[in-house]
């Protein structure tokens, strides 16, 4: 007779193939395709890497090198997880054997990378092995560690599945224990599943498959490791149809405290499955030197979370302790990371299939997101994302490709075929707060074709949207063929109903350089006003005919916009501009800082071409001091009528030369300056 557990295995079996059945007859929102990571990874040896652009010699260095701070293991019975970085994108493997003639190798990865996590598999206990890292950049320029040696232990209050844990299914319960993986093993409607408090789940280098409900589980368990190996989704029938992000995870901690998941490859396929779901996090949750590799396309709904490789839900609202560093995502469908506290390190590639696709996504206060290197393309990738409140996002680099992929996704308005670097957006009508994010020190790199459209950054200005600073940036951003011409280092945009109030944004001491466009003020997605320019640098590659240095676009107006004690290089101006689609009321305004050395504690005042007061002031103690002049303002020409497409003319209203007053101790004395340039001035009293 059947026990009531084997009853109750049944009946749950029963329910769930029919939950499965009605996925099956539930219509995706656009057909499934195969995935084919192969062309993926074609794909990307022909448009990333060091060979494709120089900014990567510009931010990395020259010469290949192996960060040694960044090396990292895992030591397990019979095998090791070892993991390190390069300066530059190489092919990497691991040579090792019992003496320091080595004699086996890894397998050498499949392109070029920034991380690198390898295996050494079936070694033997108690035994010394030597290795050495192997990394090989794109010119052939092979480097190697120093030898190093690892000496495997028999670890301590462990025990090995299957081999010791008895008939299978998987119930790990044994508080301050380390359960060992002896062999490869598939699980079908079989559980395995950790429930016990300061356990370590030890793949020893081995694979767990699974091609039924899920994989590995863990259930409101508290210090908790997954490390060291291989999950793996083999998709099934009853995947094809799936329509929820809860199913068919490869991992899934829920309810968990103080959770680390290392050493990990996350592999997987099914429609809209997650590769990890940490559903209900507490405390802390370490996520580091991980491999995830999505080989789907096919995504039910992209709202809400979305797909992703790894993905937090249901979390606590304010300050988490997630960390999440050191990781290569291969590959994703739609996002990457998101939530945690800390992202840095990571290595994300985005082959997007649907609307919205971020590699990553802040979404938390007082976030520190740095030193990630970002790939994307597909139908609309985006490299960061946004938060409410003190974002620092610096010391990225960031490398899209875009190209026509319409038939990717069902829908056929919106950001199609677009992909942006960085992104700011507030919605309807605007008002939602957005305060401190900085991002500096970062390097983007965007180059599009067959029609797409590419953005550098689309930050948005609102009354609500106050200290965005993006400093200290390099972007370039060019197009590749004729089809290609909606294209820019910055696309200008805000909310139209508060163009007369916005606060600024600012974008100061950046490199701008591109062969179609520097600056776009607006588009069809948000017209903004009160973008404000300082110390930037225009430079121009290439000679498109179609080039202008700004071009106002997407109907309305936009205004008050500043450049000031900007560099414009060989080919480009100040008062090159392209009306695209906009209203007469759009303008920008050029201007200079004088500094004025004089007397200390001296009156300043200085008037306009028109007469107008544009500074008044006193010099400080060494008697100096700077003021910001107007030289011009653009804006379009008399007889332009609204929204008249591509005109190219435009008036320049002159507010210089400028007379400057010094007084002190009832002298006075007069200057004139032509402020046409960032410039000096020493008035000498006597």
């Amino acid at each position: 007779m059947e026990n009531d557990g084997e009853k109750m295995k049944k009946v749950y079996k029963m329910i769930l193939s029919l939950v499965l059945l009605i996925l099956v007859l539930i219509p995706a929102d656009c057909p499934a395709a195969s995935g084919d990571y192969e062309k993926f990874n074609t794909f990307c040896l022909e448009n990333y890497g060091a060979n494709k652009d120089e900014l990567y010699y510009f931010k990395f260095g020259k010469e290949l090198r192996i960060d040694d701070n960044s090396i990292w293991m895992y030591l397990s019975e019979n095998s090791a997880c070892i993991a390190w970085e390069t300066n530059l994108p190489s092919r990497s493997y691991i040579e090792y054997g019992v003496t320091d003639k080595y004699g086996e190798k890894t397998t050498e990865e499949e392109r070029y990378f920034f991380v690198h996590i390898q295996y050494l598999k079936s070694l033997i206990t108690e035994k010394s092995y030597h290795y050495r890292l192997v990394s090989v950049d794109e010119r052939g320029n092979k480097i190697t560690s120093e030898d190093k040696v690892l000496e495997t232990k028999k670890i301590k209050n462990s025990v090995r599945i299957p081999d010791e844990a008895g008939k299978i299914n998987y119930l790990l319960n044994v508080p301050m224990t380390t359960y060992i993986l002896t062999k490869d093993i598939k699980l079908d409607e079989d559980y395995f599943a950790v429930i016990g408090d300061k356990i370590t789940v030890d793949l020893n280098g081995y694979t767990i498959s699974f091609d039924f409900e899920a994989g590995v589980k863990a259930g409101k368990a508290k210090n908790i490791k997954i490390v060291n190996g291989t999950i793996k989704q083999i998709v099934s029938d009853g995947m094809s149809g799936n329509n929820r992000s809860d199913y068919f995870n490869p991992l899934t901690l829920s309810g968990c405290a103080d959770a680390e998941i290392a050493g990990l490859t996350i592999d997987y396929e099914a429609p809209q499955a997650w590769g990890v779901n940490i559903i209900k996090p507490e405390g802390s949750c370490d996520i580091h030197h991980n491999v995830f590799l999505d080989r789907g396309t096919v995504i039910s709904s992209r709202h809400g979370w979305g797909v992703r490789p790894l993905g937090f839900s249901e979390t606590e609202k304010g300050i988490n302790k997630f960390r999440i560093y050191s990781n290569l995502i291969k590959r994703t469908r739609q996002n990457g990371f998101h939530v945690a506290q800390k992202m840095y390190n990571n290595e994300i590639y985005v082959d997007s299939w649907s609307i919205n696709s971020f590699a990553l996504q802040p979404a938390a206060d007082e976030g520190e997101y740095y030193n990630n290197r970002i790939f994307g393309t597909g139908f609309n990738a985006y490299g960061f994302g946004w938060a409410s409140t003190n974002l620092k996002i610096s010391d990225n680099f960031v490398h899209m490709q875009g190209i026509n992929a319409s038939s990717r996704w069902g829908e056929t308005w919106g950001d199609i075929n677009m992909l942006s670097a960085m992104r700011v957006t507030n919605y309807d009508k605007g008002g939602q707060v957005r305060n401190n994010l900085e991002y500096k020190n970062n390097v983007v790199v965007i180059k599009g074709r067959e029609g797409c459209e590419i953005r550098g950054t689309e930050f948005m200005s609102d009354i609500s949207i106050k200290d965005l600073v993006y400093h200290d940036n390099t972007v370039k951003v060019e197009v590749q063929d004729d089809k290609t011409s909606q294209a820019a280092c910055v696309d200008a945009q805000g909310q139209v109903a508060n163009n007369d109030t916005a606060l600024p944004v600012f974008y100061k001491n950046n490199t701008y350089i591109s062969n179609i466009c520097h600056v776009r003020f607006g588009d069809s997605y948000g017209r903004g006003s009160n973008h404000q320019f300082i110390n930037c640098k225009f430079v121009r590659t290439g000679s498109d005919p179609r080039y202008h240095t700004f071009i106002f676009d997407g109907g309305w107006w936009s205004h008050r916009h500043v450049f000031l004690d900007c560099e414009f290089g060989d080919g480009t101006r100040y008062n090159d501009v392209l009306w695209k689609k906009t209203s007469p009321q759009s303008s920008y305004s050029v201007k200079w800082t004088l500094a004025i050395t004089s007397l200390p504690k001296a009156d300043i005042t200085i008037i306009d071409k028109r007469g107008r007061i544009e500074f008044t002031g006193k010099t400080d103690a060494d008697g100096k001091v700077s003021a910001v002049l107007t030289q011009c303002l653009i804006k379009p020409p008399d007889n332009m009528k609204g929204d008249e497409p591509n005109n190219d003319k435009h008036q320049e209203v002159e507010y210089t030369p400028h007379s400057v007053v010094v007084e002190k101790n009832g002298v006075t004395k007069r200057a004139k300056v032509t402020m046409d340039k960032k410039q000096e001035l020493d008035v000498k009293m006597e």
